[in-house]
């Protein structure tokens, strides 16, 4: 009907949830996903699905460490789905490791419980769950959650975190056989290196101008802005082109901070400008007229967006010369975003997305 053909197109989503063991000896598991976020980002950034573009929502686990309380199984749910990906950085950074046990079947049970999965028929669903001891510690037997994540369109994919020839990988390779989902082994203490580019620099300066587009929105607006900054100085001191990569994903189409910035809140539909309360706005906003208001956020809306554009052409240019002076073509394999990237791509295709 005409009044179908008018009505707005509701975006497909992937939802990723990341359940990372914190025990002893993952010290390098999360330094690889500190180090990989963005560029996980960047690579499904080109996702799409007849024609329209995704919405990325990540969620966040950690498991098995012992500082966390044994009533919920050592388990702790960092972040709920979210398209703020800064939140999940946030919180990647702020992991730390200790012994304890680590209840697989557990973590997965609560990441498809209490997770709000989208139901929609387009929406990837996908759960990462990355250790290595065995696959059958704790109270619910892997096979019990797998079985009900599968049930639920929620397609599991255990990350082992050493040698494929381990006995204790046997377990995560047929919790992958149960789920449909693909095992995958990484070695976790692999040094994540950002290789440095001609284009660098423009692209962390042009990141950071980027920042001064953002409008903070009430009380989250302040945390908004800082938890930014603070995830582009974390970038920042990992080196080489990380900086680079992260200023990337922030002109990507999954960078949307509607919770806090006006500007994608607006875009959203997740704010009224003409109903807003003067105290949510920024000071320079408060004495605005309601048209010098909607100019405003156009404006920094348009800058934003010629200052994306300008990220992505140069980080064209960034990747070609990536890929003209790379050394080794196994570089960065068997690392948690290799195996990640790989994975949400085949994935995708199953699903019907296509990359551009």
């Amino acid at each position: 009907t005409q009044a179908q053909a008018d009505a707005p197109r509701v975006r497909p989503r992937i939802q990723m949830a990341l359940v990372l063991d914190t025990s002893n000896s993952m010290d390098g598991l999360i330094e690889q996903a500190k180090a990989q976020l963005w560029r996980i980002t960047n690579e499904l950034s080109t996702a799409v699905l007849r024609g329209q573009d995704p919405q990325l929502e990540v969620a966040l686990y950690e498991y098995g460490k012992q500082d966390l309380p044994s009533k919920t199984g050592f388990i702790r749910q960092l972040v709920p789905f979210t398209e703020e990906l800064d939140r999940v950085s946030e919180q990647l950074f702020a992991l730390t490791t200790h012994g304890g046990s680590e209840h697989a079947g557990e973590a997965i049970s609560r990441a498809v419980e209490e997770l709000a999965w989208d139901d929609a028929q387009t929406t990837l669903r996908m759960v990462f769950i990355a250790g290595n001891e065995s696959f059958h510690q704790g109270p619910i037997a892997p096979r019990t959650a797998l079985a009900g994540a599968r049930s639920r369109g929620i397609i599991v994919n255990p990350v082992f975190c050493g040698s494929e020839s381990s006995r204790v990988a046997r377990g995560w390779k047929q919790g992958a056989r149960v789920a449909g989902g693909r095992f995958m082994t990484i070695d976790h203490n692999e040094t994540v290196v950002h290789r440095s580019t001609p284009h660098d620099a423009e692209l962390t300066r042009l990141g950071a101008e980027l920042n001064d587009t953002y409008i903070p929105l009430g009380t989250r607006g302040a945390q908004g802005l800082s938890r930014q900054r603070a995830q582009d100085a974390n970038a920042r001191a990992m080196g080489g082109g990380a900086m680079a990569s992260r200023a990337a994903s922030k002109a990507s189409k999954f960078y949307s901070n509607p919770s806090w910035d006006l500007a994608d809140a607006v875009e959203k539909g997740a704010v009224d400008l003409d109903e807003l309360q003067s105290e949510a706005l920024p000071k320079e906003m408060q004495k605005m007229e309601p048209a010098e208001r909607k100019a405003h956020v156009k404006r920094n809306r348009e800058r934003r967006d010629e200052l994306r554009a300008q990220i992505r052409a140069l980080e064209k240019k960034r990747e070609a010369y990536l890929e003209r002076t790379r050394q080794s073509a196994s570089e960065g394999d068997a690392s948690l975003g290799e195996a990640l990237v790989e994975t949400i791509r085949d994935q995708a295709r199953d699903k019907g997305y296509s990359f551009r």
